[in-house]
């Protein structure tokens, strides 16, 4: 079996010191890597300039873009997001007595199990 070592890469992160270390100039934090910050604003300068080509290649009269439902499918009716009016909440079942319809005020009050009965005989 043959054993092969390979340097270490020895390029050092954009405005990086000589240390593992450095504070970066555009974010002001410390990195050991290169700078996230940067390759985000990269990134966004990127997209910024492709999306202005692509914009610039549309015709002048076709370049708006249709934002809305209503303008890209007119006379379409969506489906009403769920309205709750005041007698359908009100069937929803009892946290007392369980009953899909309360009955709390139809019953008397609950007597304690000792009050009124026989012990129970083993």
């Amino acid at each position: 079996m043959t054993t092969t070592v390979l340097p270490q890469p020895t390029t050092v992160a954009p405005g990086a010191a000589a240390g593992p270390e450095y504070a970066c100039d555009s974010c002001g934090r410390w990195h050991s890597g290169p700078c996230p910050a940067a390759a985000q604003r990269a990134l966004g300068e990127l997209l910024a300039r492709i999306a202005s080509e692509n914009d610039a290649s549309i015709p002048a009269d076709r370049r708006r873009a249709r934002r809305t439902l209503q303008e890209m499918l007119p006379g379409y009716e969506r489906q009403p997001v769920l309205i709750l009016h005041r007698p359908r909440m009100a069937d929803d079942a009892c946290p007392m007595c369980g009953y899909w319809r309360c009955r709390c005020d139809e019953a008397s009050a609950p007597v304690p199990a000792g009050a009124g009965t026989r012990a129970a005989v083993r």
